[in-house]
């Protein structure tokens, strides 16, 4: 077993907690560090002030729970075999040059569930502290590349799918009560973009109604009947999973991708079927690769093939039930979890120490 200082988002609507949680019970030693002010709120995502984002505009961010420190400190009195850090982007390149002369026998491991090869998701610190890391592991195939990840010094890059969490995510018995607040025939969970308002609103002037959870959607500024619009998102907390509710709540769950981040597949694309949710994805090499088309995800390329398919599901309740079961069933098989995320990067970094 190992000696592991974990940092990361450990909000409550984080992943980082999950993985926590999960490294215990593996019977590892784990002393979690946040790397954001830990708040009691269900936005999904902190509020940011406004010197915030101009530092970030300039590729900047403050370490304002102070990790940096915090990681010399513990590194200098105990021995510690893996220092793993989601993300990092306020993690200093001298804080990890030191740790490495303080501690060379310790690994440093850097994740990040986002494409940290395009500039708006990193910060200087990150591009110049990559090449201290002994393993980075994305869940973008692009960041391989010899051009991208590899060209700022990282040394091991590895591919990691995205996971959904075995706690939360799961069928879930619906109240009257909860199919009223969540359900709908038609749903969409994410964050504004305006490819997918696009596509949205083609559903709405074809007579689909959709209901749409998250942030940004203020953005959106046209106004059509057949969309509902909560400008709010929907965060699985200890109270209430609304998140996973919201699923089982929608006959039909959509899956778009965010163009910026150059995605091929997100966390939704796992955590749907894991729900039990009939999903609806664009069409990816990924999305192919995670579920068989029309028997565990059904899948489209374009707005007209979209209409057509939601169209025929909603037609077609057994259908769509059975494959959202199956969806399920291949989460199950193929290890899909999160405790299989953390499993693999262990394993990875097992070979190094």
């Amino acid at each position: 077993m190992y000696k592991i200082i974990f940092v990361g988002d450990l909000n409550v609507y984080a992943k980082e907690n999950d993985l926590v949680a999960l490294l215990r019970q593996l019977g590892h030693r784990v002393t979690a560090l946040t790397h954001k002010q830990v708040q009691d709120n269900k936005l999904g995502y902190l509020s940011v002030g406004f010197l915030d984002r101009i530092l970030w505009k300039l590729g900047f961010q403050f370490d304002k729970q102070k990790v940096g420190p915090k990681l010399l400190d513990i590194v200098h009195k105990e021995k510690i075999d893996i220092v793993w850090i989601v993300k990092g982007n306020m993690i200093n390149p001298s804080i990890l040059k030191k740790l490495k002369t303080i501690s060379p026998q310790t690994l440093l491991v850097s994740s990040s569930y986002d494409d940290m090869y395009v500039w708006h998701n990193r910060t200087w610190f990150y591009t110049f502290g990559l090449k201290h890391y002994d393993l980075v592991f994305t869940t973008k195939k692009y960041n391989l590349n010899p051009d991208e990840l590899p060209r700022f010094g990282a040394k091991r890059v590895c591919f990691l799918y995205q996971s959904y969490r075995q706690n939360t995510h799961y069928p879930v018995a619906l109240s009257e009560e909860d199919r009223c607040r969540y359900g709908a025939e038609v749903s969409f969970i994410g964050c504004y973009e305006k490819e997918r308002a696009l596509s949205i609103l083609y559903l709405a002037q074809h007579g689909i109604s959709v209901r749409v959870w998250g942030n940004g959607w203020e953005k959106f500024k046209v106004l059509h009947p057949n969309i509902k619009i909560e400008c709010r998102p929907v965060v699985n907390d200890s109270h209430d999973l609304a998140y996973t509710k919201t699923i089982c709540a929608s006959a039909i769950n959509l899956c778009f991708l965010r163009k910026m981040n150059r995605d091929l597949h997100t966390t939704r694309s796992v955590e749907i079927p894991a729900c039990g949710g009939f999903m609806l994805a664009e069409r990816t090499l990924d999305h192919l690769v995670l579920f068989q088309e029309g028997k565990e995800a059904a899948f489209f390329s374009d707005n007209a093939e979209l209409l057509k398919l939601v169209k025929y599901y909603l037609m077609h309740p057994k259908e769509r039930a059975a494959i959202a079961a199956a969806g399920r069933q291949r989460c199950l098989q193929n290890d899909y979890s999160s405790l299989d995320e953390v499993k693999s990067i262990l394993k990875e970094a097992e070979k190094l120490l």
